[in-house]
Parts: structure tokens; C-alpha cells; sequence
């Protein structure tokens, strides 16, 4: 059952979740296009920029729903807080998602390696020691590896 948002209209103490919820009771009422002219209406009224309910998560929701209000200085900053920790956040899962990527393939590559070993007739040894000297660059006790230089 639809609840009548004439019943309760928040004011400049309310929450923003209480905006919110209100704004998603006209929706329920009235087209949206008429929901968002009343809460923009209702909105200047009786709250505005400035009160406790100008928060970020408000002025979020209302832009998804085609509405921007407008805010003071200090919402200003919370909404630049609010994306410069977002582009932080994005960044350190794309860097996560590197290192992850980036240890699978190197796990598979080497494990690859060692079962290509395995199946040449090498053994375990053999194939670490060979993978000892390709990563020192075919130095033992910096002399070049005998079997390197062919003898």
C-alpha cells in the first residue's frame, strides 16, 4: 500500500535518508518528473544548502533521479572528498587486480617450465638449477656456465 508523502514532509532537521525515502513516496504518487518538481520545491522550502541533510549520498541520489541541487562551500568539499577517495580506491583495486593478474601468470609460466622439464627426463633438480643459471645469466661464481658456452 502506497503511503500519502503529504502525511509527513521533512524539514531542515530531517536526515537525508528521510528526504530520500520521501522523495522515493512521491515517486510512488506522482510521475517522476512531478516527484522531482515537488521535492526541489519542498526541498528549498524547508531545508536547502547548508542543513544537516545536504549530504552527499542526498545530492548523489537526486543526480540519478535527473535532480541537481545545489550546496554551499562545505558540500562542495565533501563531494570533492568524495571523489578524490573513490579515484584512490578505484586505483588500488585496478593495482590489485595487476598484482593478482600478474602472479597467476607467473605461477602458470613457471609451472609450465617445470612440467616441460618433467617431461624431457629431467629431474626437479636439474630443472631448478637450470632456471638458476638463466636467471644469474649463465653465471656460476661469476664464470659463465660451462654448459652455456658449450664445452
Amino acid at each position: 500500500m502506497k503511503s500519502d508523502p503529504s502525511k509527513y514532509i521533512p524539514n531542515s532537521t530531517s536526515s537525508a535518508e528521510e528526504w530520500i525515502s520521501w522523495h522515493k513516496q512521491l515517486k510512488k504518487w506522482f510521475s517522476k518528473t512531478e516527484a522531482n518538481a515537488y521535492f526541489v520545491k519542498f526541498w528549498n522550502q524547508r531545508a536547502g544548502a547548508g542543513t544537516q541533510a545536504d549530504t552527499h549520498s542526498l545530492r548523489e541520489y537526486m543526480s540519478s533521479q535527473g535532480v541537481e541541487l545545489t550546496t554551499d562551500w562545505t558540500g562542495e568539499l565533501s563531494d570533492v572528498t568524495h571523489d578524490v577517495t573513490d579515484w584512490f580506491v578505484s586505483g588500488l583495486e585496478w593495482t590489485r587486480a595487476i598484482i593478482i593478474g600478474t602472479t597467476i601468470i607467473v605461477i602458470g609460466i613457471a609451472s609450465y617450465y617445470l612440467i616441460a622439464q618433467i617431461k624431457k627426463g629431467k629431474t626437479l633438480n636439474d630443472a631448478a638449477e637450470l632456471a638458476m643459471k638463466v636467471r644469474t645469466g649463465g653465471m656460476i661464481g661469476g664464470t659463465p656456465s660451462p654448459k652455456l658456452l658449450g664445452q
